[in-house]
């Protein structure tokens, strides 16, 4: 576990997105995987990238997402809930209310994100006062294993340039279709064909594999990458055999 992720000027946090009606597998932040919520594995997950670093929940207002806040209550996390269409601005307004100059970006759905991709952002973001440290600029990891450190600032600008609506709902895509007003830099993986794998829990087939992923290993939340990897790829290719 890293044990730096904030410098002296510069706090930064980890941020769950989270909300309950997920167009394509409604309710699959709180779905049961193994006995325990899917967004029970992201934060075991979030907590291992940096000990001293705060997690919070962002969610909606919505009468819909209340089992949302529930968890955080049980969990002990805060919680911000905002608008939820314009995610750009409940990014900024949570990071604000809880001192982030910068935060790690965490979707609820991810049960495979990996600490140390994570930590290696963190590190890089500092390093080189970066406004975005990524490795999603250039898609070389699996869908599901996206990692982003951003800037409050630079999410304050793109505020200011009346951003399409489009831009309000995706929180960084302002950033990678002008990375030229932006000091961003993206880390690439040393093997071509990860991003050929899906690691992401969008659909029940999602679900179905991640289920079955879970259950060949002997702690999923602390399964290392290169483990999530070779058994992604197994079941890639026997899906009927291994379903």
């Amino acid at each position: 576990m890293n044990e730096k992720c904030n410098s002296s000027h510069d706090k930064v946090g980890a941020i769950i997105f989270a909300r309950m009606d997920s167009k394509r597998l409604k309710g699959k932040a709180l779905v049961n995987i193994m006995g325990q919520p899917l967004i029970d594995h992201v934060l075991a997950r979030v907590k291992r990238i940096c000990s001293e670093m705060q997690i919070v929940l962002a969610t909606t207002d919505r009468e819909t997402d209340i089992p949302l806040v529930s968890w955080a209550q049980e969990e002990e996390i805060k919680v911000y809930c905002g608008p939820s269409d314009n995610v750009l601005l409940r990014a900024i307004c949570c990071a604000e209310e809880f001192g982030f100059s910068g935060f790690v970006r965490v979707c609820a759905d991810r049960p495979f994100l990996d600490p140390t991709i994570n930590a290696r952002l963190i590190e890089l973001y500092h390093t080189n006062n970066l406004d975005l440290a990524t490795n999603a600029l250039t898609q070389s990891f699996p869908k599901g294993a996206m990692a982003e450190v951003i800037r409050l600032s630079a999410l304050k600008r793109i505020i200011e340039q009346n951003p399409a609506p489009e831009d309000l709902e995706h929180l960084t895509q302002y950033i990678y279709r002008n990375p030229q007003d932006f000091r961003l830099e993206n880390i690439c993986s040393k093997d071509p064909t990860l991003n050929q794998i899906s690691l992401a829990v969008d659909t029940e087939n999602d679900l179905v594999r991640t289920r079955w992923m879970f259950d060949q290993m002997s702690n999923p939340q602390k399964a290392s990458f290169p483990e999530v990897v070779q058994l992604a790829r197994a079941w890639s290719q026997e899906p009927r055999s291994l379903s």
